[in-house]
């Protein structure tokens, strides 16, 4: 499971579905292009269940939280029991506001922005080295940041950045941070690994991953709480599309019969059948009874009263 999810290998998929739109051709491209489209749709449904999830999240020694690539973003959390609003970026810079809220003691959690390893960088520079659990000796990732002057990484050239061989050895420079990552698709997971005296792994990037980021928030502590550092952040986070491109990657959501369903609805939607809607809502039910069987359980749904007036039941979220 990943994550109240169920998973499947794209090859898996292929040799159970690929004759439903490519039949006579089950080895044609386009499978691929089909199940990121379908995915894409997915993800953005609100009919969809699987879109967001409750996770809990390792505070790092300064307080903040990194996401996991698959995830986009959180839209509330708690801590040691107790909510913790989480306000826009822009909250910071209101005229009227509380300014940087580092060490404010108010208790808020603010996203500090999005950043292309996931691991928050050291103060010690150090140099850096990509492998990969696939062959892709010969993809270079153009890396960016600053070396352990202060200075802009620039090449030869005088360009701002340097390309890094996957699987070629540490980086000629020392890094003291890493600003952006531009990668090419890969067959394998690629490894950023920090060469210091004890090496850390900053990130692990998916093959379909190009440009990653990943998004960071800082959670300011109320002011009876010294430290946070180790804490553990309950949030309700939405999920991200993480698109395939080998037939080793994982598909998640993997549940059979919704593929089924979703693979028969994108090849009448490309001919235009009017019926692929209906089949779209099967898939979409399917999909949706794997998490209701993971998550099932008694709601309560409280009656409102305003002044003795019965305004109707609310749904809770989840």
């Amino acid at each position: 499971m990943h994550h109240g999810l169920s998973q499947v290998r794209v090859a898996e998929l292929r040799a159970r579905y690929a004759q439903i739109g490519f039949a006579g051709d089950e080895t044609d491209p386009a499978f691929l292009t089909d199940l990121n489209e379908i995915l894409e749709h997915l993800y953005s449904l609100n009919d969809w269940k699987g879109g967001s999830g409750v996770f809990s999240l390792a505070l790092s020694s300064t307080g903040r939280v990194t996401l996991p690539y698959f995830l986009e973003g959180i839209k509330a959390c708690r801590l040691d029991k107790t909510p913790r609003p989480v306000l826009s970026v822009g909250y910071e810079f209101l005229r009227h506001g509380p300014g940087d809220l580092e060490d404010q003691g108010l208790g808020m959690v603010v996203p500090e922005g999005e950043f292309p390893v996931r691991a928050e960088f050291p103060s010690t520079p150090a140099t850096i080295t990509l492998t990969s659990s696939q062959d892709d000796s010969t993809k270079i990732c153009r890396l960016y940041g600053l070396d352990d002057e202060g200075n802009e990484v620039r090449d030869s050239e005088g360009l701002p950045g340097i390309d890094l061989t996957i699987g070629a050895g540490a980086s000629s420079v020392t890094f003291a941070s890493l600003t952006g990552v531009v990668k090419p698709i890969t067959r394998g997971r690629v490894t950023v690994t920090l060469n210091t005296a004890t090496p850390l792994v900053l990130s692990v990037y998916e093959p379909s991953v190009t440009i990653p980021l990943y998004r960071r928030y800082k959670v300011d502590p109320v002011s009876t709480e010294s430290n946070l550092a180790g804490e553990t952040l309950e949030a309700w986070c939405s999920r991200r599309v993480v698109p395939v491109v080998n037939e080793e990657d994982w598909v998640v959501p993997g549940n059979s019969r919704g593929w089924k369903l979703a693979l028969i609805a994108q090849a009448m939607e490309n001919n235009s059948d009017r019926n692929a809607a209906t089949f779209w809502q099967n898939a979409v039910d399917a999909f949706n009874q794997e998490i209701e069987k993971h998550t099932s359980g008694e709601n309560q749904i409280p009656n409102i009263q305003i002044f003795g007036l019965e305004v109707g039941n609310i749904e809770p979220v989840r």
